[in-house]
């Protein structure tokens, strides 16, 4: 994978611009592959043809609950459409798997970085490029690159067996971190939200 500099912004951000930015959960399949620091610079996915991505529901983004339409029924269209466009994705599975060989599921996000559970420990400093798809209108297939900052083995007791590993992203397009952050905001709100609704 490769970034013009002038679209990414370096991740040798400050400890404290780093604190800025908010982590919120996030449960979504991520593939992804350790980069070899020696092999030659190219795109690898331009070997493998990929099918598309199915397109977003046109309802959900030209309309809003100022014309009546329920909050969770527009949810749940979004949840169908998010889940429609992952099986979609899940016929090319194996053809993925020739490029991103390892699996994972995010744990939580931020602008600056991730962390996800994955059966296979992976050195620190290790250089992943991964995807997932970004569940949030317009839906946003993210292909990006990280740094490995630590991976522990997890103590949860739903992830026996499996490690925790850190990503803090490195080269960013500033257009995929403003994505991340939109989703960031819309996932905080929606956490807000059912936590008042238990209450």
């Amino acid at each position: 994978m490769e970034f013009d500099d002038k679209e990414s912004n370096e991740a040798s951000q400050s400890g404290a611009n780093r604190r800025g930015y908010i982590r919120v959960p996030a449960e979504c399949p991520v593939i992804y592959r350790i980069v070899d620091p020696a092999a030659p610079k190219g795109n690898p996915k331009k070997k493998i043809h990929h099918v598309p991505s199915l397109p977003p529901f046109e309802l959900t983004q030209t309309r809003g609950t100022e014309e009546g339409l329920n909050p969770q029924i527009i949810e749940l269209i979004l949840w169908l459409d998010w889940k429609m466009n992952y099986l979609f994705k899940a016929l090319t599975k194996e053809k993925d798997a020739e490029i991103f060989p390892y699996q994972a599921v995010i744990i939580d996000l931020s602008a600056t970085g991730m962390r996800f559970s994955t059966a296979k420990e992976v050195k620190a400093r290790a250089i992943l490029e991964f995807e997932f798809i970004l569940p949030i209108l317009p839906f946003r297939e993210m292909s990006l690159m990280g740094e490995v900052v630590r991976c522990v083995r997890s103590d949860k007791e739903e992830l026996s067996g499996e490690y925790e590993v850190a990503i803090e992203f490195r080269r960013i397009k500033e257009t995929d971190r403003e994505h991340i952050i939109h989703y960031v905001v819309k996932r905080q709100l929606q956490l807000q939200r059912e936590e008042r609704n238990t209450r």
